[in-house]
């Protein structure tokens, strides 16, 4: 195998036929159930696997096939640290405790397209949830870096290798000791701002801060999903041109988006599963 040829996809959030649709546009091939490609490419994949689109699940056995094919690296999204937390009572083995996600209208409907294919199948989800909680939360591998939201190195190094027990999830809940982390690197920087509607119409008293723009033109190559760019794919905005995202919306219809190292270019394909919304 070639080192150093990757593939990196942004957050797919359900859309399973964009993924398969993009997989083929890079030149990805399933043969017997092993995935390979010609040029000998790995893939990386930096998080938000699931929810808001028709078939999460599909997207997760996809994923997870890629990788125990030995070609593919998938990085923990929010989404899917949500998903697991949904069922991690506060209280070990007591579920009127609460819930680590906590279990209120705003946090379900942002889950239930994903929570009803579980309905459906829960024996289904629990191997994929297992195979999730062994997945790391940031990588770096030739000379690259992968987290979902942002490269604080300060709070990367707090940072747990990954979910793999009931107790590290309640350690990254609200108020516990690994919580910081967890919200600078999965979900991104914030600061106080005037209450308004987010995107999504939930109200807020926060924004998000382009940590991109501060990102060290001396560091490392830092490639991150999560923040819903729009338009052309091209370097981070005001980056120093060595920060990639590449989450352009496909959860609300848009385009799912790869960028190529060492080529250094992006593939796209257009919205095979929703139609854009406005």
């Amino acid at each position: 195998m070639q080192a150093g040829k990757i593939d990196v996809i942004g957050d797919i959030h359900g859309m399973h036929r964009t993924f398969l649709a993009l997989l083929d546009q890079l030149g990805w091939r399933r043969i017997a159930g092993t995935w390979k490609h010609p040029e000998g490419r790995r893939l990386v994949q930096v998080g938000d696997l699931v929810d808001r689109g028709p078939d999460s699940l599909g997207v997760v056995e996809t994923m997870k096939e890629m990788c125990e094919s030995g070609v593919a690296h998938h990085v923990i999204g929010n989404h899917e640290y949500n998903a697991l937390a949904w069922f991690v009572p506060l209280v070990p083995n007591d579920p009127s405790s609460g819930y680590v996600r906590s279990r209120n209208p705003g946090h379900f409907k942002q889950f239930s397209t994903t929570f009803r294919q579980i309905e459906e199948n829960p024996s289904r989800w629990d191997g994929l949830a297992a195979w999730i909680r062994r997945q790391p939360l940031h990588l770096e591998m030739h000379g690259l870096r992968f987290v979902h939201a942002a490269w604080i190195p300060t709070y990367v190094a707090l940072l747990p290798h990954n979910l793999d027990s009931d107790d590290t999830i309640r350690r990254c809940g609200h108020g516990q000791s690994y919580a910081p982390a967890i919200d600078v690197c999965l979900k991104g920087p914030e600061e106080r701002s005037a209450p308004h509607i987010d995107d999504h119409g939930i109200r807020r008293r926060v924004r998000r801060i382009a940590w991109w723009e501060r990102y060290p033109a001396d560091s490392p190559i830092v490639c991150f999903g999560h923040h819903w760019f729009r338009g052309t794919p091209s370097p981070a905005p005001s980056s120093a041109g060595n920060a990639y995202c590449l989450d352009y919306s496909c959860g609300r219809g848009g385009p799912l988006v790869a960028w190529r190292y060492p080529e250094r270019y992006f593939v796209s394909v257009s919205n095979q599963d929703v139609t854009p919304l406005g």
